[in-house]
């Protein structure tokens, strides 16, 4: 019988996703108060660049610490994330961004050059405390990486 439940749970449990990441990016954000994030800003390039690079670094890590599945994971997400190989543009965190609209982010006007967080402090930290406990501590750094560019 307990394999039947663990079978169930297994079942119904799901990859974290690019889109799951840059959810709790975003509720991360608005979590600290902030409500845009800049379009095309060098300085929130830079941040999603270190993004990129310190999830590259942790799935490395967790590969070299025996847990691979979950290191795996870190490079699903991080593959619809990285640079363009061809252009180096970051489409897929713009991609993936963009994604959360209406809901948690929204773009006012077409010729706007933001991204408008669209969450509550309070939603945006039960959003966060409801993420997979392995993910909390890269979606928190991941937040204070880009803060620091913006």
């Amino acid at each position: 019988m307990g394999d039947t439940v663990a079978l169930e749970k297994a079942s119904e449990s799901r990859h974290f996703t690019a889109d799951d990441f840059t959810a709790g990016l975003l509720a991360g954000i608005a979590a600290v108060g902030r409500s845009r994030i800049p379009i095309g800003n060098p300085d929130v390039e830079s941040g999603f660049r270190d993004i990129v690079d310190y999830l590259r670094r942790s799935a490395l890590k967790d590969s070299k610490e025996g847990r691979s599945n979950f290191a795996f994971e870190i490079l699903e997400v991080l593959d619809d994330l990285r640079p363009d190989p061809n252009s180096g543009l970051l489409e897929g965190f713009w991609s993936s961004l963009r994604r959360q609209q209406p809901g948690r982010a929204s773009v006012p006007n077409p010729s706007y050059n933001y991204l408008q967080v669209r969450l509550s402090q309070d939603d945006a930290r039960s959003y966060l405390d409801q993420l997979p406990t392995e993910w909390r501590p890269l979606v928190d750094k991941s937040v204070a990486l880009l803060m620091r560019r913006l």
